[in-house]
């Protein structure tokens, strides 16, 4: 097996990112802490505008907001974009990775 096997089992593997999933975490975590979006773009100095266009899943906030995201609820940016991935499911994947990697260094 050749190293780029190993790769292309990790990239097929990657979770997409999702607008309109990344929106309902995001309102979800605001329905869950009673934190309105006029709340979040006070504490961002943004617009309410702005959040209900993530809410509504018709842009993701950029990397900055991310993390000031995570950082009001608590959770974590991976959480915010994909959501949660069993850790069996990456263990799975990262296995397979390392398999054929050590294979392709035999050969």
């Amino acid at each position: 097996m050749r190293r780029s096997d190993g790769l292309n089992i990790l990239y097929e593997n990657i979770p997409q990112v999702e607008k309109q999933a990344v929106g309902r975490r995001i309102e979800t975590l605001m329905k869950n802490t009673d934190i309105r979006p006029s709340d979040i773009a006070q504490l961002m100095h943004i617009s309410v505008q702005a959040v209900a266009k993530w809410t509504n899943g018709i842009t993701i906030p950029d990397l900055q907001h991310l993390v000031e995201v995570s950082y009001i609820f608590d959770t974590s940016v991976d959480y915010l974009l994909i959501g949660d991935v069993p850790e069996e499911e990456k263990s799975e994947v990262h296995q397979r990775l390392w398999q054929t990697l050590s294979q392709s260094e035999i050969q």
